[in-house]
This record gives C-alpha cells, sequence and structure tokens, in this order.
C-alpha cells in the first residue's frame, strides 16, 4: 500500500514538470510564434488534468474506494471523448496516434467500469448502453471521416488547379533580357545606390595574397525581348548584393542603360567569380540571369590610406558581355 501511495504522490509534480521540459526542449528546436505558444500551454495544462485523472482512478483502485473509481474513471472517459474530437479534427501524424491512444484507453476504462458493477442486471443494461454509443461513434467517425476524405481531395484538387493557373501566368510573363549594343531607347539608368567601399566584411577579412580586388564594371546596355515589363531590383556579386537606387520597369521592347557603380570603390578579398542580374515580373516572381563577363586588369597596385592601416588593391574591370535565360529564384504569393 505504501508503494502505490509513493508512486500516487510522485506522478503528481512529475507529470506537468515532464510535459513542461518536453516542450521546452522542442521550443529550443524550434522557432514558435506566440499563438503556438499558447496553444502549447494549454497543452501542458490539458494533458496534465488528463493524467491527474487517470493517477486519481488509480488511487481509487488500489485503495478501493467504489465510488471514486466512477467518478474520475467517468470523467476521465470524458476527457478521452474530448481529446477524440480534437484529434479528429487536426490534421497532423501525432493526433492519428492520439486518436489511437485515447480510443483504447476509453474502451479499456468503460470495460473495467462495467466489470465492477456489483449487479448483473445493471451490468447488462450499461453494456447495451455503452455498446451502442461505441457503435454510433465508430459510425459517425467513419462518416465524418469520409466527408473529410472528400474535402481534403477536393481542396488538393483546388490547389492544385490553383498552382497550375499560377504556373502557366509566370510563363507568359517569364522576364528574358539580353545585353544590347544599340542605343538606350529610354532614358532609365539603373544606378547601384549601396556605397559598400570599405564595407565591414571587407575590413574584417584579409585577402589570402595581401591585396584586395576593386571590381569594376562599365556600363552596359539590357533590352527587354520578353512579352511584359520586367522590374531591376539589383545585382549579386559574389552573393553581395546591390540594391539599385529604384526598383526601375523597363516596358517591352526597351533598352535600358544599367550603370552598376559610381566612381568608388568596391572592394573584395578575392577576385568575384559570378555576377547575377536579378530582376521581377509584373507578377513579382523574382528571377537570377546569370552575366557572361571578361575580366581585365586596369592599372597595377593602388593604395588607399585609412585612419587604421594603408590597403593596397588591384582594379579590374568587369566587362558584362551577356546574360543567362532567367531562373526562378522566388515566386510570388
Amino acid at each position: 500500500m505504501i508503494a502505490h501511495w509513493i508512486i500516487f504522490s510522485l506522478i503528481i509534480p512529475l507529470v506537468p514538470f515532464s510535459l513542461a521540459y518536453v516542450f521546452v526542449k522542442f521550443g529550443k528546436t524550434n522557432e514558435w510564434s506566440e499563438k503556438e505558444k499558447r496553444i502549447v500551454g494549454m497543452t501542458v495544462v490539458k494533458n496534465t488534468m488528463y493524467f491527474w485523472l487517470l493517477d486519481f482512478f488509480y488511487m481509487s483502485c488500489f485503495t478501493g474506494w467504489f465510488l471514486g473509481k466512477y467518478i474520475f474513471g467517468i470523467l476521465a472517459i470524458l476527457f478521452v471523448f474530448v481529446n477524440l474530437t480534437n484529434a479528429f479534427l487536426a490534421k497532423s501524424n501525432i493526433s492519428k496516434w492520439s486518436l489511437l491512444v485515447d480510443f483504447l484507453v476509453g474502451v479499456a476504462l468503460s470495460i473495467y467500469l462495467i466489470l465492477i458493477i456489483p449487479d448483473p442486471d445493471f451490468q447488462l443494461v450499461v453494456t447495451t448502453i455503452i455498446a451502442a454509443v461505441y457503435s454510433g461513434l465508430l459510425t459517425l467517425v467513419g462518416v465524418a471521416w469520409t466527408i473529410k476524405k472528400g474535402d481534403d481531395n477536393r481542396q488538393a484538387d483546388f490547389k492544385r488547379i490553383d498552382d497550375e493557373r499560377k504556373e502557366e501566368e509566370r510563363k507568359k510573363h517569364i522576364p528574358f533580357l539580353k545585353v544590347a549594343y544599340e542605343k538606350a531607347t529610354s532614358q532609365i539608368t539603373a544606378t547601384m545606390g549601396a556605397d559598400l567601399a570599405l564595407a565591414k566584411e571587407v575590413i574584417l577579412q584579409r585577402p589570402s595574397e595581401g591585396q584586395y580586388c576593386d571590381v569594376d564594371i562599365p556600363s552596359f546596355n539590357i533590352k527587354n525581348v520578353s512579352d511584359s515589363n520586367v522590374i531591376l531590383l539589383g545585382m549579386n556579386i559574389d552573393n553581395r548584393y546591390y540594391k539599385f537606387e529604384e526598383n526601375l520597369l523597363l516596358e517591352k521592347g526597351l533598352v535600358c542603360a544599367i550603370t552598376p557603380q559610381r566612381n568608388m570603390l568596391h572592394l573584395f578579398v578575392k577576385m568575384p567569380e559570378k555576377i547575377e542580374l536579378i530582376v521581377s515580373d509584373v507578377l513579382e516572381n523574382r528571377y537570377t540571369l546569370l552575366c557572361k563577363f571578361s575580366i581585365s586588369k586596369r592599372t597595377g597596385p593602388q593604395t588607399l590610406s585609412s585612419p587604421a592601416e594603408v590597403i593596397t588593391y588591384i582594379p579590374y574591370q568587369y566587362t558584362i558581355e551577356s546574360v543567362s535565360l532567367p531562373q526562378l529564384i522566388k515566386a510570388s504569393n
């Protein structure tokens, strides 16, 4: 008897602390929103109450408290039915497992409570009622599950059709561009607004050969050869993003002069190997176009004095010769 009381007493504090520990551990690996945190807190409270009911039911069994068995047993069964409802409405795999476990617990508790009824005639009546309730419950679950499955299939079909429609619409607006050696037909000039000269990542790093690389990209003309307008956003130079001063609209068939930089230094710890043009279509799908370029050394090593040190760099000229076909990097919602 003492062992039973010890187990009963230990379960009461262990349940909430164990559940809280599990959710806190999962919370460290997953960034939860405020709404998700509230749901987790409610789940901890709900499961704590559920296991406490089972613990008090266990206490009623080893103490022989007949009335307590029915009080805590029936409350636990009602709690099981609530869990069954929530688990059925949820869509996660964890909820499906909870559906099975709670159903088995409810059946086991029902059978036990029926077996301890002292009056055989009353036991038969209760057995008939409980059997009818469970058979009706299974029938309702089957019907509801069929309806829910049909709704899910229809939603999946609607989503597939909508995705196909969006994909067809996206294909109509793919931003095809080419380097044009003709005079710009528009007065738009895209200029990089971000001055990354002596940027923090450059100062914190040191070039392996003791010299930085100054990247100079001469102006080049881009022609819109697609069937719709294109929005010019910026350029990536070895994953360092340079945003244009403003998002520029390049209309169909027009040529735009792109000036990648002003008279400023753009230092890199090593010679850039990739230059990309970042654009968007009118549907807000974002694309990248890989630039093909040639490299030439403008002059010999140059020096730049700063308050901390003297920086040595070599000026290189990257001439854009052509651009690749656009690659989708971010689809619109």
